[in-house]
């Protein structure tokens, strides 16, 4: 398991702006021509799965995460991945939707039916701590992520034992 954090290198990629290829263009994660964007693709192409965590912001998810996805397209092809929306208000499962249908209908990623929309509580910090206890309202939601990560490693175990 790596965790990356999409303001650390080779992350953030910043828009698609040179216009000199569509990224469907590129088979060989070694071909970008942006060195960040090849790191990246290289990454994503070793990757047997993901779990995607997205804040919800304004009903949707960060442009950041959308330019991850979009600098690439095949090194997303077919790989499992699922799905983890939180935020204070609204928007969970709009976020999880949009994003089903982005890697499901462009990338045809296998995303688990299983997903997590977490509400955390206005009275404390959005992100708890990564050392220390779990806080206890986040704790109600161990049986939905421990359920999508059941389903999450199944889609693994099929992908590598092949059809």
């Amino acid at each position: 398991v790596v965790f990356v954090d999409p303001t650390q290198a080779p992350l953030p990629l910043g828009p698609i702006v040179d216009g000199s290829h569509v990224p469907a263009d590129i088979r060989d994660p070694g071909q970008h021509p942006n060195p960040a964007v090849r790191e990246w693709a290289t990454f994503v192409a070793s990757c047997s799965g993901f779990v995607v965590l997205s804040p919800v912001y304004n009903h949707g998810y960060p442009g950041e995460l959308k330019n991850t996805f979009d600098h690439l397209y095949w090194e997303w092809r077919n790989k499992p991945v699922t799905l983890i929306s939180y935020a204070g208000g609204g928007g969970h499962l709009e976020v999880i939707d949009m994003l089903r249908k982005l890697l499901s209908g462009r990338f045809k990623m296998q995303v688990t039916e299983k997903s997590v929309p977490i509400k955390w509580q206005k009275s404390s910090a959005i992100i708890p701590p990564i050392e220390g206890p779990v806080p206890e309202w986040l704790r109600a939601y161990e049986p939905l992520v421990l359920a999508a990560v059941e389903e999450l490693k199944a889609l693994l175990l099929a992908v590598e034992s092949g059809p």
